[in-house]
């Protein structure tokens, strides 16, 4: 044992036993089962590390080692990595917390080890997961299934009467919602008595005025232990984490959503806010307790190479195709005229025709032949050394692809317009390693929350997209905890198009701000180079 400050309150590890003095100072924090002991000629009161205790302590200034670290916990008899064991050591010793981590670092998992562990001490019953639509099935669900055989999850999804008998069934102690279910069935919710909270993506709930806020404000407070989980708590300003804050930490931020803002944000027009010098520092002690972990900070994780666009030919009728549209702005076809009246549709139609298709004014479609693209995308699915996600953000083309993939590459194709539940079954059989299919076709917003599809390690996209947002999302899907081979992210370009809009999603750059600096609308034949340039000075 170290030297004794018979001062303060000091943690015995191998017994899990904290040690307070007798000098009065924290006889406030005393339970009724405090024992008094004598260690080395000093007097001490006795306190079990439980995870009351220990968040007690640290509400009042005075920190020790979660009790998770000294418990004779199985971790699930999963593989975890130090950064989820820290993120279920933080959630299961403080009463409310934030999980900040970067895409793909374990947030599930961690949460998910805090729940168990939880539940294996008897400090919980159970718990309810908030969490996108999207991710009920294909993240929550399908990882408790997966890796945790003590947690029983139900996903309280479909109409009112389906949500209410699954809820009032006993055979689960994780519940599953998405975030605006609770409104349909809220009075039985807080009859359940939640004793633990997960929120998902909690930067939805930055906004403290929505319905689905006010909801949520209710369960949580109802709860003993609460965690918001993102990696992008300020998405657009620093005063989005005033909703976060108060959701969960009321405590550390003003009454007022406008005096915060006054904090973190400068007027320097009507209605028109900048960020305030220090704004950032601010938020980071608004936001507290929290755990971040970076990618780049977790050693486990693989390399990942972001392979420079990969040149493929045009078609004679894609190259026809830009050169009218540059020139004119507008072709005619038989199937209808394709218009752009300015440069964000000119920007859009320009990658149309890059990826082999083009939707005329009145939505029919022109096909252009992209074979030289489809050949280059089963090459790289042919040399993957694991499997292989094509992203395609236009619909008509991914049906192109599917149909030319059909008799030599067995695949699924994920649109919009199949279920979350068929989705899920997909990629969960898509994640078993020895399941013959081995490529996917989606479109990138089917993708862009929570899932883990590690057992892919290259991801092609067929053609580039507007949302930075949506394109680190959807790379993170095999960037993640318990990927096993290095990843490869590829770029297919048929020229300066598609090259510069790469380059601006690469540089976090927005197109909405490249089109509107670029755009004073000179000649249209040079339209793509002016916005690439433009976004590459700005940005």
């Amino acid at each position: 044992m170290m030297k004794l400050d018979i001062d303060v309150p000091y943690l015995v590890e191998e017994r899990n036993v904290v040690l307070i003095p007798t000098n009065g100072d924290y006889d406030h924090l005393l339970p009724p089962e405090a024992r008094m002991i004598g260690v080395k000629g000093h007097t001490f009161y006795a306190v079990d590390n439980t995870p009351e205790f220990n968040s007690l302590l640290y509400a009042a200034g005075v920190p020790v080692l979660a009790p998770i670290y000294f418990s004779d916990y199985d971790w699930a008899g999963i593989k975890v990595y130090a950064a989820q064991v820290q993120m279920a050591a933080l959630v299961s010793s403080r009463r409310r917390c934030f999980n900040l981590s970067a895409l793909g670092a374990g947030k599930t998992i961690g949460s998910l080890l805090a729940i168990d562990w939880l539940i294996q001490e008897g400090v919980i019953k159970r718990a309810l997961v908030t969490a996108p639509l999207s991710t009920l099935w294909t993240v929550w669900e399908q990882e408790i299934e997966a890796n945790f055989f003590r947690l029983i999850p139900a996903v309280l999804h479909g109409t009112k009467e389906k949500r209410l008998k699954l809820l009032n069934d006993n055979f689960w102690n994780v519940a599953i919602i998405n975030h605006d279910g609770p409104a349909t069935i809220h009075e039985e919710l807080l009859r359940r008595e939640f004793q633990c909270i997960v929120i998902d993506e909690i930067a939805s709930f930055r906004d403290a005025r929505t319905r689905r806020w006010k909801i949520m404000k209710t369960i949580v407070d109802k709860a003993e232990y609460a965690v918001g989980l993102t990696g992008s708590p300020t998405p657009n300003y620093p005063s989005d984490a005033y909703g976060i804050a108060k959701l969960m930490v009321p405590h550390r931020v003003p009454k007022s959503f406008l005096k915060f803002r006054q904090q973190v944000e400068v007027e320097v027009a009507p209605n028109q806010w900048v960020p305030r010098k220090g704004s950032a520092d601010l938020v980071a002690k608004v936001l507290q307790p929290a755990v971040r972990f970076l990618r780049s900070e977790i050693s486990e994780l693989k390399n990942v190479h972001m392979i420079p666009p990969q040149r493929v030919l045009m078609s004679s009728q894609q190259e026809d195709a830009l050169k009218k549209l540059k020139r004119d702005a507008v072709i005619q076809y038989p199937e209808g005229v394709v218009s752009a009246v300015n440069a964000a549709t000119l920007l859009g139609k320009l990658l149309q025709i890059c990826a082999g298709c083009v939707y005329t004014t009145d939505r029919a479609i022109v096909n252009l032949d992209p074979s030289q693209r489809i050949e280059t995308v089963k090459t790289i699915i042919d040399s993957a050394e694991g499997k292989v996600i094509v992203i395609l953000p236009y619909i008509h083309i991914a049906k192109v692809l599917s149909e030319a993939l059909e008799k030599t590459h067995k695949h699924h194709l994920i649109m919009g317009e199949i279920s979350p539940r068929q989705r899920s079954q997909i990629f969960k059989e898509f994640q078993d390693r020895y399941d013959p299919i081995r490529v996917i076709l989606a479109h990138p917003r089917v993708l862009a929350h929570g899932l883990n599809l590690t057992a892919a390690n290259t991801i092609v996209w067929f053609a580039p997209i507007f949302s930075r947002e949506i394109y680190e999302q959807v790379n993170g899907r095999i960037i993640r905890l318990g990927q096993e081979l290095e990843q490869y992210i590829m770029h297919l370009s048929g020229g300066a198009e598609e090259d510069g809009a790469y380059r601006v999603l690469e540089r976090k750059g927005t197109m909405q701000e490249m089109v509107l600096q670029a755009f004073n609308l000179r000649m249209l034949g040079g339209i793509t180079d002016t916005l690439y340039e433009t976004a590459e000075l700005v940005h």
